[in-house]
């Protein structure tokens, strides 16, 4: 199942193309310490893809699927308060 139209384009894509030989989705999970809860959590990758080269050798990929507004880091404002 995807979860965005972008997600279910790639999946098609890993589908149709010959290069592709195996994907899987939110198939790879990254345990790391969440610095606000100092709890161990679980990050999902989105996909991961092994594809063959024009060589032949294997090719394996992780890969996120965000729009780009997603990949902009924030405008830290410099705001004073009163306090």
């Amino acid at each position: 199942m995807f979860r965005s139209s972008w997600e279910c384009k790639l999946m098609r894509w890993a589908d149709l193309n010959p290069s592709v030989l195996s994907w899987g989705s939110e198939s790879v999970v990254i345990p790391y310490q969440n610095p606000l809860t100092g709890r161990v959590s679980r990050y999902f990758v989105d996909f991961n893809v092994t594809m063959r080269d024009k060589n032949g050798e294997l090719k394996k990929f992780l890969i996120e699927v965000k729009p780009y507004s997603q990949t902009i880091p924030p405008v830290q404002k410099n705001r004073k308060t009163k306090s």
